[in-house]
């Protein structure tokens, strides 16, 4: 790697990423232009850092080039020891001026009253982002959000609340609905409804003229060939337009930081606005304008002030564009779920039942023996039953207070609907595996359809018309059916299944609840039963050697036969098992989707919405339990 891609490296604080960037096989700064974004994100770079590290590669292309074609067409030096002074001090100026410029600046931002973090945040999902078609007959001011851009407001306001903690805040947003509605739910989720908030037409979207002709696609294909930053759309605006907007908002926020006093300032704002905001503010060239993608729906990008720093020289980026992607912030979301009042009781309760199932069958003898007497026995299973009651009496008591309030999370997708449903159907199944054959027979003699002949003995009789054949695993050993999946199938099942219900949770009690408890809970559980049957005798040890507490291991390493345990299984109960789970894909409630009963306190929860059922020419007021509200309306009663 030369010394001057070292140099970039180190201009842009990149240095720790040499070594990687090496081993893709970087050597010079024109490397970088040849690789996709992809290469570098591989490395650990993130967009924001892979744009710079391009942008300047870019430069330091085009100055070399320019050098190397005044070396080639420049007049030879004259022989003489005298030079003319203005030749003297251009020569002078351009030995000592570096190849590679400076860093991007801030816009002439500083002072001691500089707030620690800028954050641009843009609008959620809007309308026109899932139809186009709807800004033909629908001005793009007057725009609201969807379900899912409601929800992404409402992620944002968390992940804005975990960021700034009990830090001031000072909002600046578009006057635009979408914007608006988006500032709403931030406020709302995040609790942050105490801070001022200031609007500024400034920073409304690009205007692309009144409304969206029928051409429009016509003029997109003449801005690509005309260029996308100077293009000006009939009636509208072009991205020139929108930096000169930006350079003036940008001069009043420098000014209104002599004043400043909250030490995080937000900006709700649009797309290609922020884009050119972002440019304007670190003094990128307009050149590169092409290069850069606009933010995501909900997506940051934080302006964060060194430590240590006064004056501010310099800013760092940092974007996040979903919790579960981003280490941080799933760490702050963890760190906020555990201070969830919910989330204490429900983890409290699976903690007070595992310890309590510990101690009780750990020390089962001591307990019947230190008892007395031949009520020993009985007193002790009385007492477990008791103490397992009451536990899980206070994780349901919990779950039912909680469930619908505190942290919320974001919705789940298709994609973990369909794996919920497949965990359902694999722990239903499992615990199916565990009952008598259902008896299909006997449903058909129940219904009429069959009589089994009179002269067959009543015993016989009777078993047939018995909706489970309690007989059908007698004498089968000590290894069978779903024991070849795991030696402790009815906790394997029942952790399938919290795994289902974990995955459409929608706030962080329900994930508790269905996830977290049951799973760490009933893993410890297991591995204790195993050290306690093994101590006492009940566990034989060519069952230990056959089988695997950890489910399909001993299938997986070939201990057991699939074929076996396919012949093995229970089919009726196994199809029963997967229309019971189809039947509560169906069920709201099973979901964790809850809509709030009146005269409940209307915290923020994590609720799924129908937009149809929503008026559309009012403003959202951010809260999800309610219709999009303005500010003129009162909120409406629920039958």
């Amino acid at each position: 790697m030369d010394a001057s891609l070292k140099k970039i490296l180190e201009s842009l604080d990149l240095s720790c990423f040499r070594p990687a960037l090496g081993d893709l096989g970087l050597s010079s700064p024109e490397d970088v232009t040849f690789l996709l974004d992809e290469d570098l994100r591989q490395v650990g770079l993130n967009l924001v850092q892979v744009r710079k590290l391009q942008s300047r590669a870019r430069q330091w292309v085009k100055e070399d080039v320019a050098q190397q074609a005044a070396v080639a067409t420049d007049a030879p030096c004259r022989p003489t020891h005298r030079k003319r002074c203005c030749e003297s001090a251009n020569e002078d100026e351009r030995i000592a001026k570096p190849r590679l410029s400076e860093p991007p600046r801030p816009f002439g931002m500083c002072g001691r009253n500089f707030p620690r973090r800028l954050i641009f945040i843009r609008h959620g999902e809007s309308e026109a982002n899932v139809n186009r078609k709807i800004t033909a007959t629908v001005p793009d001011h007057d725009l609201h959000l969807t379900e899912r851009g409601r929800q992404q407001a409402a992620e944002a306001g968390q992940r804005l609340a975990s960021l700034v903690g009990e830090g001031s805040v000072r909002f600046t947003y578009s006057p635009y609905t979408r914007a608006r509605e988006t500032l709403n739910g931030i406020l709302r989720a995040g609790a942050l409804e105490k801070w001022p908030c200031q609007e500024d037409v400034r920073i409304r979207e690009q205007e692309f003229g009144n409304y969206d002709s029928p051409e429009i696609k016509e003029y997109h294909k003449e801005k690509a060939s005309f260029g996308p930053f100077y293009y000006r759309f009939r009636d509208g605006e072009s991205p020139a337009d929108c930096w000169d907007r930006a350079s003036s908002y940008l001069e009043t926020l420098r000014q209104s930081f002599a004043d400043e006093t909250a030490e995080n300032h937000v900006i709700v704002g649009h797309g290609t606005m922020l884009m050119v905001m972002l440019m304007r503010f670190f003094q990128l060239p307009v050149g590169d304008f092409d290069f850069y993608k606009s933010l995501q729906n909900c997506e940051f990008v934080v302006c964060e002030r060194k430590k240590g720093i006064q004056a501010l020289p310099i800013f760092s980026f940092r974007p996040t564009v979903k919790v579960i992607h981003d280490v941080n912030a799933g760490l702050a979301m963890a760190a906020a779920a555990f201070r969830d009042a919910g989330v204490r009781w429900v983890c409290a309760g699976w903690t007070v039942f595992t310890v309590e199932n510990l101690v009780m069958s750990e020390y089962k003898v001591e307990i019947k023996k230190y008892w007395g007497g031949s009520g020993g026995p009985g007193a002790y299973q009385t007492m477990y039953s008791t103490l397992s009651g009451l536990a899980s009496f206070s994780i349901f008591a919990a779950y039912w207070r909680f469930a619908r309030h505190g942290l919320a999370l974001r919705s789940p997708s298709s994609t973990e609907r369909l794996l919920a449903f497949g965990f359902r159907v694999l722990g239903l199944g499992t615990l199916s595996q565990l009952m008598p054959p259902i008896n299909l027979g006997a449903l058909q003699i129940a219904l009429g359809l069959y009589e089994p002949p009179k002269d067959l003995p009543p015993q016989v009789r009777g078993a047939m018309a018995c909706p489970f054949d309690f007989n059908a695993h007698a004498g089968r050993g000590e290894v069978f059916g779903i024991t070849r999946l795991s030696r402790r199938p009815e906790l394997a099942g029942i952790g399938f299944f919290g795994i289902g219900g974990a995955l459409v949770a929608t706030t962080a009690t329900q994930m508790a609840f269905w996830g977290l408890g049951p799973v760490v809970s009933f893993s410890i559980l297991a591995l204790h039963s195993d050290r306690v049957q093994r101590r006492s005798g009940e566990m034989s040890t060519w069952k230990e050697e056959q089988t695997s507490l950890v489910p399909f291991l001993a299938l997986l390493d070939g201990r057991q036969s699939w074929a076996t345990f396919y012949n093995e299984l229970v089919m009726q109960n196994l199809i029963a098992a997967a229309l019971l789970a189809a039947f509560y894909s169906d069920d709201p409630k099973f979901e964790l989707s809850y809509t709030w009963p009146p005269g409940e306190d209307k915290n923020y929860a994590g609720l799924r919405f129908k937009t149809e059922e929503l008026p559309q020419k009012e403003i959202w007021d951010g809260n999800l339990d309610s219709c999009m509200l303005s500010h003129e309306t009162e909120v409406p009663k629920q039958d």
